[in-house]
């Protein structure tokens, strides 16, 4: 389904990762000291899976495969020397990971064989003992959420002075839309957010790909393997010098022939309901986050420095910059392991056909219910209607300005699971003012998180925002947060449309699918 595109050379210079020996890591051409030659360890011999994966040759993989999908990006090569220093100090590290369902747990039953978990095992069994350095990991992942929510929510999940020192983001696949840098947008917007905070954090993008469920891998939907890399992802990995692990890459290579991508699949590595990567294509990314730290760790070194500032954005207005948003957010990546910050407090004032999904429980976790194999710890709160005819107003407060706080705000409410059937919509409004709705006549697919802006130009004081289903017999969503952000924001032109119920990847696509969501499921608003 959908368009096939030709891939074209990128014109940019791109540096690819120095050549492994079995001597050690070649930089730039130059071994490895011999004092840093312990770096080179193999996980095979302490992976959980050891017995399966006992040499590189048993991932399906090739050394070069892993060396090409590793696309070095080192234009701010201080956050590399900053984090190498901490780690010969013998200072613990802490990672986050920010990503979707893949990097929740999506398909695996065991979250020891995680791509981030099979990196710390490295991590602590090589770095570790030699340097005292231990690594924590702390995912923050949730399925079914893009960089939109984690944009304006991601202090909710952050403890105060404690700021991470690596961060992984792995939201190729659910940051989706049809327009070149304008779909971006949300995953730049984030990626400054953590280039700005106080620890100085590296930054790695980890790319992967989502091949949408169909009959069988044979009946793929995404058969060239597109995701955010085709819509500016490599692009602000070349603007802030972030390093891309891409796996699209490995499941995906380049036809040198006709210069087409198509997926590869081999054994293990898409699991088997066809959404997510499977225990093999984990093992992939994580070996391919050894190999990055293996290049660069032994580069220290230096003592200091230069800390430069981060560049003017690539895609995003300068007025829209997020840097200090406020959000109400039902929503734990943790469940069951710690609590989640609100930096923005609502009431319900008014309810009709809303019920409350606590967040604590455990029907709030992702797949409850549906898969007993399966114990996710990302958990989805709030407050949920099935009918139409529903309607619910929440109250807060918008801050008066001050150093940390515009003088205006931007206002957007979070739906997931928007299911909607026949002829049917959703009408959200500000204060008073229901002639100025915004009106939501599409859907989502499955269980998606989105972030709905509505209203762009907000004043400091109290305020209500009120949500409304109406037409149709069967429409069913779950409101899990509201969020503030700079003043302007009104949405990001081709990102998640509402019109499609499968992701796109491109203009072609978006038109085909439009038409075919609107010949099946009922007429759609553009």
């Amino acid at each position: 389904m959908g368009a096939i595109y030709p891939y074209s050379a990128d014109p940019r210079k791109e540096t690819t990762m120095p050549a492994r020996t079995t001597r050690g890591v070649f930089l730039n051409g130059t071994p490895a000291l011999p004092q840093f030659a312990w770096f080179n360890q193999e996980p095979f011999a302490f992976w959980r899976d050891k017995t399966v994966y006992r040499r590189i040759s048993d991932l399906s993989v090739r050394e070069e495969d892993i060396t090409k999908a590793i696309h070095m990006n080192e234009k701010d090569p201080c956050r590399a020397t900053t984090l190498t220093n901490k780690v010969l100090r013998g200072e613990p590290v802490k990672m986050i990971v920010i990503g979707g369902s893949n990097s929740a747990g999506g398909g695996i039953s065991d979250h020891r064989q995680l791509f981030h978990q099979l990196f710390s095992e490295w991590w602590n069994h090589v770095i570790l003992p030699r340097t005292g350095s231990s690594l924590t990991v702390e995912n923050l992942s949730l399925g079914g959420t893009a960089s939109d929510f984690f944009t304006f929510c991601l202090q909710n999940f952050l403890w105060n002075n404690d700021d991470p020192n690596i961060v992984l983001i792995e939201l190729s696949v659910n940051d989706y839309g049809y327009l070149n840098g304008t779909t971006a947008q949300p995953m730049e917007l984030l990626t400054r957010r953590v280039l700005s905070l106080s620890s100085f954090p590296l930054v790695l993008y980890v790319s992967l790909v989502d091949l949408l469920k169909g009959a069988s891998l044979s009946s793929i939907k995404n058969p060239h393997c597109h995701n955010l890399e085709d819509l500016g992802q490599r692009e602000l990995a070349t603007h802030y010098g972030i390093t891309l692990l891409s796996w699209r890459d490995i499941l995906c290579p380049l036809n040198p022939v006709n210069g087409i991508r198509k997926a590869y699949i081999r054994p293990g590595m898409v699991n088997r309901d066809h959404l997510h990567i499977d225990v093999k294509g984990h093992a992939q990314v994580a070996l391919m986050i050894i190999r990055y730290f293996q290049n660069v760790l032994p580069r220290a070194g230096q003592q200091h420095c230069l800390k430069t500032e981060i560049k003017r954005p690539l895609f995003a207005d300068t007025s829209i910059l997020v840097t200090n948003p406020l959000s109400w957010a039902s929503t734990n990546p943790r469940w069951g392991k710690s609590t989640v910050q609100q930096s923005l407090k609502v009431r319900v004032e008014s309810n009709q056909g809303f019920k409350e999904l606590p967040l604590h429980s455990v029907e709030a976790k992702a797949g409850y219910g549906s898969n007993p194999f399966q114990d996710r710890t990302d958990a989805f709160g709030g407050w949920v209607s099935a009918r139409q005819g529903s309607f619910i107003e929440y109250s807060f407060d918008v801050p008066e300005r001050n150093i940390y706080a515009p003088s205006k705000w931007s206002v957007g409410i979070a739906i997931r699971g928007l299911e909607q059937h026949e002829r049917r919509e959703v009408k959200i409004w500000l204060d008073k003012g229901k002639g100025d709705e915004v009106a939501i006549t599409g859907g989502a697919r499955g269980q998606e998180t989105r972030i709905y802006f509505v209203a762009s130009e907000v004043s400091p004081g109290q305020h209500t925002i009120t949500l409304e289903t109406k037409g149709g017999k069967r429409i069913s969503l779950l409101i899990n947060g509201i969020v503030l952000g700079p003043a302007g924001i009104k949405g990001f032109k081709g990102y998640k449309p509402t019109e499609t119920l499968d992701k796109v990847w491109s203009l072609e696509d978006y038109e085909k699918l439009k038409r075919i969501s609107k010949k099946n499921a009922g007429s759609f608003a553009v």
